[in-house]
This record gives structure tokens, C-alpha cells and sequence, in this order.
């Protein structure tokens, strides 16, 4: 079997049926769906048994946060590669076509990224027809660090002697468990990243969990936290490339929690990385930043200082 889809759930019994039947349609199937339910009380695992049956292998688990389910979906898991499904979102009908082609074409690569579709109402928002394919291929992921990309755990393909490798997605409750984790595989060889058509639709709702600025914040923190203390593989040779990476998704999240009022988070990740940010040029967001943030508090009538800037800590960058 070449496809596992893993679908970690907690309590989407309203959207969790549509996201199944988005993956049971696929043009070629070759798969096996595992949906692991982190202790949902909605009724979520009973509506997916009664709906499925037999086509879905359903797991229950103990609350413990979707990485741990995502680990406990990889472990029961039979085919060659790993893919992860937020069980909000959907797969496109070509959406396996393209794995299986990339796989194939690319000479089954260790990760595979794709493009997701952000939609709210998928009766009218979703496209019907794929774009051509378009793919980038890479040494590894780290060889990537310099085109900048967004992608989320249900984006990622990877394949499984790799995830076992890796131990998988860390099981602490924190944003950015993707980016950790791909972090954690980054010089795995051969990294893929399909552009066209998007293979993902994102559905956007008040309960996505990368609308929480704070705990998007608090997770980079820890994976700045990861990089300093050698958590990641590399070595010197690619710690250029990781702290590109990092400092990447660190800018737009101090950006993003300085214009949603959240000033202590914004600060923290500007003073954690400015080091980096400087050894990469980044001077337009170095110098524009404190600029912003400061214009951010005084539109939100916030007082302009919350809180002491942290003296940022000299970081060694560079091959």
C-alpha cells in the first residue's frame, strides 16, 4: 500500500465527515485511512463509524493533543508514505492523482509539501478544475531555506521509514508542531514541493488554531529555544539555512502579534532572533519593526511600553 491518511480529530463531528468523504473520492485510491480521535465528546468517532464502517479504521485515544494523535495514527499505519489531514479540511479529487505522479516522477522523495486552498463556504469557494502541475525539487529541505513557503501538517507527505526515524511530531501542546517536526527531518534526502494545483482546502473558522497569536508566538519561542541548544540535525554546515527558516516564520508572527495587540509576544520573538535577522540582512524588518509595533500600541490606545525589551542574545550564523 502506498498512501496512509492519518486524520487527528477532537470534536468535529460537524466537518469530519465531509473531510472522510473528501479522501474516500479520490480518483485512485491505493490508501487506507486511519482517523484517531483524541478524546472528542461530541459524538465525532460514533458518526464517523456510522457513516463509514469499515472503509475508515477509527482510534481512540485519551486527550492529548494532535500531535500525539498524529504519532498514534503513524504508528498503526501500513503504506509507504504519511499523509496528515486536519479533520476540518478537505482533499481535492486529484489531490492522491498528484501525490502518486510526484512520488513517482521524483523517484519517492523523502517529504513532499503541497499547496494549500484557504476557503470558507466549500460550496462556493473551492476550484473544481486542477491547474497544471508545477514542482520544485530539492537536495533537502534545509537546501529550500530561501524561498519562502506556508505549509501546516496537512500539507505534508512524508515518507514512513523517515517519520520513524524522526520519533514523529513532538506531543507537547504547541503551535508550530509542523515546522518542528520538518525542522527535525530537514536533511532527510530529497524534498518536494508541489506548487500547482492546491491539493489542500484550508477551511478558515474562528477555531482555527493559527489564529491564537500568543501560542503561535509561544511555539516559535520554543523552536528558537530547539535550535540553540543543537535539537536540530545539521549541524554548523546548515545552521544558516535553519535559522533562515526560523527567523522567516519568526518575522511574520512578531508582525502578527504586534497588530493584534499582543506586544510582550511581538517583542520577544524580535529580541530572540534580531541576531539572526541581522546576519541574514533582513534590515527593512530589523529597523521597521520597532516602528510598527509602536504605532500598532498607540492606534490601540495600549500603552507603548508593556514591557522591558529583552537584550537579544549574540547567535553564531553562518556555514
Amino acid at each position: 500500500m502506498l498512501f496512509t491518511i492519518v486524520i487527528p480529530t477532537f470534536n468535529r463531528a460537524a466537518t469530519i465527515c465531509d473531510t472522510i468523504e473528501s479522501v474516500v473520492r479520490q480518483l485512485h485510491a491505493d490508501c487506507e485511512i486511519i482517523v484517531v480521535d483524541d478524546g472528542s465528546t461530541d459524538g465525532t468517532p460514533e458518526r464517523v463509524l456510522d457513516r463509514f464502517g469499515d472503509q475508515v479504521r477509527v482510534i481512540l485515544q485519551d486527550n492529548a493533543g494532535p500531535g500525539t494523535a498524529r504519532n498514534h495514527g503513524a504508528a498503526e499505519a501500513s503504506g509507504r508514505y504519511l499523509a496528515f489531514l486536519d479533520s476540518d479540511d478537505l482533499w481535492f479529487p486529484w489531490t492522491l492523482a498528484t501525490y502518486r505522479e510526484t512520488l513517482k516522477e521524483c523517484r519517492y522523495p523523502g517529504l513532499v509539501t503541497s499547496t494549500p486552498f484557504a476557503f470558507y463556504d466549500a460550496r462556493q469557494d473551492l476550484p473544481s478544475d486542477p491547474l497544471p502541475r508545477a514542482s520544485a525539487r530539492y537536495t533537502d529541505y534545509f537546501a529550500s531555506s530561501r524561498t519562502h513557503r506556508n505549509f501546516g501538517s496537512c500539507v505534508l507527505l512524508v515518507r514512513r521509514d523517515i517519520f520513524e526515524l524522526s520519533r514523529g511530531f513532538t506531543p507537547a501542546r504547541m503551535n508550530g508542531e509542523d515546522l518542528d517536526f520538518v525542522l527535525r527531518i530537514g536533511d532527510a534526502s530529497d524534498f518536494v514541493e508541489i506548487a500547482s494545483p492546491p491539493l489542500v482546502g484550508w477551511r478558515q473558522h474562528a477555531g482555527n488554531l493559527t489564529g491564537d497569536v500568543a501560542k503561535t508566538a509561544a511555539g516559535l519561542l520554543q523552536i528558537i529555544s530547539n535550535e540553540r541548544q543543537g535539537k536540530y540535525p545539521g549541524g554548523p554546515p546548515r545552521r544558516r539555512a535553519r535559522r533562515e527558516i526560523i527567523a522567516r516564520h519568526s518575522r511574520s508572527a512578531a508582525l502578527a502579534a504586534a497588530a493584534k495587540g499582543n506586544p510582550a509576544s511581538a517583542w520577544s520573538l524580535y529580541a530572540k532572533t534580531l541576531a539572526w535577522q541581522v546576519r541574514l540582512g533582513r534590515w527593512r524588518f530589523c529597523i521597521g519593526f520597532p516602528l510598527a509595533a509602536l504605532k500598532s500600541l498607540a492606534q490601540s490606545g495600549r500603552p507603548v511600553v508593556d514591557q522591558p525589551m529583552t537584550k537579544p542574545t549574540a547567535c553564531e550564523v553562518g556555514r
